[in-house]
């Protein structure tokens, strides 16, 4: 018995030690493990001090360079990359020049991700609103509106600052600050002072019109064109008085000692004038009456101008046949004005408005060929 109980006593002994042992690493590891994460929160710490510290002069340009990671540029609302910011606003068709544009601003990387940030939350918001029905959708599409307010933004320069020892002296009488010399070095000798971008063009978004706003525009333009049509049946009757009178005074039409070229001329200037009249009248005439049984069809063809469509525009949007359907441009049907002088002298005379379709008979003066031409009033083909 005496020897088994040596035995189990050497025994206890060296489980005892080898566990004693182990404790010991056990806390030697504990405490390892204890350094290395206050030597992590401290370099964590002074890399935020460096960012705190370079946020007060340079209004936070810079402070993604002194960033552990890489992480790309994000944007704050979503958090998306600056690849993937640029791949969505691609696909909304915002043109790459004016991306590489925004993403450049600023002269320095962090700036112009911070800025195509801007850009992309701006697109992204108002196409969520407009995809939520609530809103106009106009014809231009989000692309050229957003490549439009790139185009349109106000943009400053960088400016690089020195890190001099006046700018550090002054730097911690403002901030009651004390900077060493090794944060100073980590900083560098100068800093970019990043540029600014503000958009002043944004996108609008205009809330869609009720039924009741569009019928009370449609009933603004419906009276406008109404009465439009009877003040140009009043010029109509003046002018064909004009003509009677002067028809009833005789020949020569063209003044005393005007050649045979000249009179020829003269008539036929009168008998364009007299079948403008009266054409004219007739189909005014006839458009009124239509008018007044609700039937805007004729007049609107008549008087179909943006000018006087845009308080209905104004309201939808854009032109929707669906909602303004006695109106399409392309059924307009020309006004016939004889030739290009009596073109010239009713618009003169105030018959002929801007965006009107009038036809009349042209004269090669060189081939002596006759042609119909057809004209908008105001384009650049006159």
């Amino acid at each position: 018995m005496g020897f088994w109980g040596g035995v189990e006593r050497g025994l206890e002994v060296a489980k005892k030690d080898q566990l004693d042992k182990d404790q010991m690493e056990i806390a030697s590891r504990r405490e390892e493990r204890a350094e290395a994460t206050f030597k992590l929160r401290e370099d964590e710490a002074a890399i935020q001090r460096m960012k705190d510290i370079k946020g007060m002069f340079s209004g936070g340009g810079g402070f993604e360079a002194l960033s552990i990671g890489s992480g790309g540029g994000t944007s704050k609302s979503t958090g998306e990359t600056t690849e993937h910011m640029m791949d969505v606003m691609s696909v909304m068709g915002v043109t790459d020049d004016a991306l590489v544009r925004i993403s450049s601003s600023g002269g320095t990387a962090a700036a112009g991700r911070k800025n195509l940030a801007k850009v992309y939350d701006i697109a992204t918001a108002h196409n969520k609103a407009l995809r939520s029905g609530k809103y106009q959708v106009d014809e231009t599409g989000i692309g050229e509106i957003i490549t439009q307010m790139i185009n349109d933004a106000v943009y400053t320069q960088p400016v690089t600052k020195a890190l001099d020892e006046d700018f550090w002296t002054n730097f911690e009488e403002r901030t009651s600050m004390t900077i060493s010399d090794s944060e100073r070095n980590t900083i560098g000798e100068s800093y970019v002072q990043p540029g600014y971008v503000s958009f002043p063009n944004q996108p609008v978004l205009r809330d869609r019109a009720s039924i009741g706003d569009v019928e009370k525009a449609q009933n603004f333009v419906n009276q406008k064109l109404v009465a439009e049509g009877t003040n140009e049946i009043n010029k109509l009757l003046e002018g064909s008085n004009k003509l009677i009178q002067l028809q009833a005074d005789g020949p020569p039409y063209a003044g005393e000692g005007a050649s045979a070229e000249q009179e020829k001329a003269a008539l036929t200037r009168i008998g364009h004038l007299q079948k403008f009249y009266q054409e004219r009248t007739i189909s005014i005439e006839l458009a009124r009456k239509e008018a007044a049984e609700n039937n805007f069809a004729a007049i609107y063809n008549l008087y179909g101008r943006e000018d006087i469509l845009n308080p209905i525009y104004n309201q939808i949007g854009t032109f929707d046949p669906g909602i303004l359907p006695d109106y399409n441009p392309a059924s307009i049907k020309p006004i016939n004005v004889g030739d290009k002088l009596t073109y010239g002298e009713l618009y003169s005379q105030g018959f002929l408005k801007i965006g009107q379709v009038v036809i009349y008979e042209y004269t090669d003066p060189e081939t002596g060929e006759r042609r119909a031409v057809q004209e908008t009033v105001g384009s650049t083909n006159e």
